[in-house]
């Protein structure tokens, strides 16, 4: 099986050698790099062309760069659909610009895939923090607990919308993806894997998986749209309403889930959420959450999030809108805010408490020290009295 490779990047200078290495480390005669550029304004597209020529890369691999010269609106979308329209091999595979690839894992995930029926065949990654330059599980790991040995295509389908919905993770076969028209969504906002990774997933009754990292995915970088902290993340919202239209095509039984998709994806966003940006996300969740589907979400999805944060949140909102919602947030970021400052005056104390230690410490040993110095120059006093002959030097008669 001969894969496409499609490398997305944007302004990832400092990675983007690192990207393409370990590309090189696990491609295989007769696939295909596609590099899209989407307007890098860093020196990335002078490096890319540098670094295809360098690297000791098998024979018969076609490249194909492409450099759109100008970034295009919204995240990945526009450049990863550039790079499905470029794809001719029989399975797709997405690499992030400012991520790497581990050789075994993907060799191994590669075989797997090769050898099954799976349309798509997702697997474990790594993430690593550029902050504290440490390596951990992602989020989801703890679904891949629940992974039966052999999954029917309803609990496949169940546990794959559950898993975290990057591209990057998944080997696809590309004669699905053109037989559902699967492409990314197109427009001005982040997040667009998450509606794709539902309109995958509800199209097909083979799903694989394999818990194996393939992927070591870079976070906290300057720059990448996970940090978006605003306006920005309204995009759920209207990545929800695409997500409702292909359960109504495809799944209707699935609804539930995509309620409590929203519900995760609200939760995590409202912990990041800044001040100035909580109304505008507030009322685009009233929007989403009107009329007939709010008594639905009243009904039956809400119950069970009674208890939890993201519960209280909803249910202001439920009750009172995008005000209420507002008024509930606000009140929990004083109180967050608050034990912040509790627990950074805490520091302090516990400072001041070991410099108060450590000064009585210092006091103690200045004290042992001056009372050895007057022993001693009591004890030489002393032994001088007792010997005056001896007073002024030890040499003979002469």
């Amino acid at each position: 099986m001969q894969v496409s490779f499609i490398i997305t990047t944007f302004n990832v200078r400092p990675y983007i050698y690192q990207c393409l290495d370990s590309l090189c480390a696990v491609v295989a005669p007769g696939d295909q790099v596609i590099i899209v550029d989407d307007g890098s304004t860093d020196g990335t597209v002078e490096d890319i062309r540098q670094i295809l020529a360098s690297l000791p890369w098998p024979e018969n691999i076609e490249h194909c760069p492409v450099f759109l010269g100008r970034n295009t609106h919204g995240g990945v979308g526009i450049a990863a659909n550039i790079g499905l329209g470029r794809a001719s091999r029989e399975a797709v595979f997405f690499v992030d610009g400012d991520d790497w690839l581990l050789a075994e894992g993907v060799r191994r995930a590669r075989q797997r895939f090769a050898a099954g029926s799976d349309d798509i065949l997702l697997v474990n990654y790594l993430v690593f923090d550029e902050v504290t330059q440490s390596t951990t599980e992602p989020s989801d790991q703890m679904v891949w607990d629940d992974l039966p040995p052999d999954p029917d295509a309803a609990a496949a389908r169940s546990l794959a919308l559950r898993m975290n919905a990057v591209p990057w993770r998944k080997f696809y076969r590309r004669a699905f993806l053109q037989q559902h028209a699967i492409r990314f969504p197109e427009g001005d906002f982040f997040f667009e894997d998450n509606p794709l990774h539902w309109q995958i997933c509800l199209s097909t009754q083979r799903i694989g998986f394999y818990d194996v990292p393939l992927a070591c995915h870079r976070l906290n970088r300057p720059g990448q749209t996970m940090s978006a902290a605003g306006a920005d993340l309204t995009a759920m919202f209207q990545h929800y309403e695409t997500i409702l239209g292909h359960v109504a095509q495809l799944d209707p039984d699935s609804r539930p889930q995509a309620d409590q998709w929203l519900a995760t994806n609200m939760a995590w966003q409202l912990e990041r959420l800044t001040p100035d940006a909580v109304f505008v996300y507030a009322a685009a969740a009233e929007t989403a959450l009107c009329g007939a589907r709010r008594r639905r979400w009243v009904r039956d999805s809400l119950p069970p999030l009674v208890g939890r944060e993201i519960g209280f949140y909803l249910t202001a909102l439920m009750d009172g809108g995008a005000q209420a919602l507002t008024q509930a947030w606000l009140q929990m970021f004083t109180a967050r805010q608050m034990r912040q400052a509790q627990e950074q005056l805490a520091g302090v104390h516990l400072q001041l408490e070991h410099v108060v230690v450590r000064q009585d410490q210092i006091e103690q040993m200045t004290a042992q020290a001056r009372d050895m110095a007057l022993g001693s120059w009591n004890q030489m006093e002393f032994t001088a009295a007792g010997n005056p002959g001896q007073k002024g030097g030890s040499c003979g008669d002469g």
